[in-house]
C-alpha cells in the first residue's frame, strides 16, 4: 500500500528532443508520470529523469511497468521494465 517511485534516467543524448513513456502491462500510463527538465552537461549532451509514482494494490503482484525511450539517434526504442513482486520481511525472534 505504499507509494513506489520507479525511475528512468536518460543520459548523454542529442538532439534535445526525446520521448519517454511509461506502460503498465503494455497499456500507456499518463497518471503519476513526472519528467525533469532536460539538463545539458559540460559535454554538450542532455540528460533527464522520468519517474512513475504508483501505489500498488494486492491484485498487482506480477504487474510489469516499462519505461520506453524513443529518440532520433536510436534505431529502435529502448525499454527498461520493473516487475512488482511481494517482499517478505523476516522477523527476528
Amino acid at each position: 500500500g505504499e507509494e513506489l517511485r520507479l525511475n528512468c534516467r536518460i543520459n548523454n543524448f542529442s538532439p534535445n528532443v526525446i520521448t519517454v513513456n511509461w506502460f503498465r502491462d503494455g497499456q500507456l500510463l499518463q497518471a503519476g508520470v513526472c519528467h525533469s527538465v532536460s539538463i545539458m552537461g559540460a559535454n554538450g549532451l542532455h540528460s533527464i529523469w522520468s519517474v512513475l509514482k504508483v501505489t500498488p494494490g494486492r491484485d498487482e503482484e506480477g504487474a510489469v511497468f516499462t519505461c520506453r525511450v524513443t529518440h532520433a539517434a536510436l534505431r529502435d526504442s529502448v525499454e527498461r521494465s520493473y516487475t512488482l513482486q511481494p517482499v517478505e520481511c523476516q522477523r527476528e525472534a
